[in-house]
């Protein structure tokens, strides 16, 4: 609707507190981002609700123990390498979120930030990715040409150090949503065209 603040919070949407808790704040009508420095708060530490960093071997053994496939890209930034994987440790193990940090200068800090890529894996939410097209969203298909993201350019960052936007995607692969915050929104597509399945042999 023209004129219709819409706001959406990622925190809401996937029902957990995680990398950035990013508020995406959008004006339908001339696609600009509003700040809402008003509604923002800072959001929790990770490590409150047991988020710990894990070793690529543990990972590993979680994807197998959930019988899953987790996709990552196969595209990277320029420079960019793996530098943190993050995991919410409880009295059953590990558990979503995930939260994989990728950067140039060895970067582990799980919140969204323009100097990194960050990747939070959780369960899909119910939402469907029509909805967020919708709400704003730059659709992203594959090459069959099926819907599995959107592109949100000027989501609010609270965490970031420089600005205060930064674009975010919602990546849905075989009932898992991908969260995915990178400072290029083309370099952003490319990471996520690139996602392939690593799994546990």
């Amino acid at each position: 609707m023209r004129g219709r603040l819409i706001l959406i919070s990622v925190a809401i949407l996937l029902a957990v507190v995680v990398m950035s808790v990013i508020i995406i704040n959008y004006v339908s009508a001339g696609k600009s981002n509003y700040y809402g420095e008003e509604v923002a708060k800072e959001p929790p530490s990770f490590e409150v609700i047991g988020g710990v960093v894990i070793s690529h071997e543990k990972f590993m053994k979680f994807v197998k123990s959930k019988g899953i496939s987790i996709y990552l890209p196969t595209k990277l930034p320029e420079g960019f390498s793996l530098t943190a994987i993050w995991v919410r440790n409880t009295s059953h193990g590990f558990e979503f979120p995930l939260i994989i940090v990728y950067s140039k200068s060895g970067i582990t800090d799980y919140r969204a930030r323009e100097d990194t890529l960050g990747i939070e894996v959780t369960r899909a939410s119910p939402a469907p990715l029509e909805q967020y097209v919708k709400d704003g969203g730059i659709p992203v298909y594959n090459a069959q040409g099926r819907l599995i993201g959107v592109i949100f350019p000027d989501a609010y960052c609270p965490t970031c150090i420089t600005q205060k936007t930064l674009p975010l995607a919602i990546v849905r692969i075989d009932g898992l949503d991908y969260l995915i915050s990178f400072k290029d929104p083309e370099m952003l597509k490319t990471i996520i065209l690139s996602m392939k399945p690593v799994t546990a042999g």
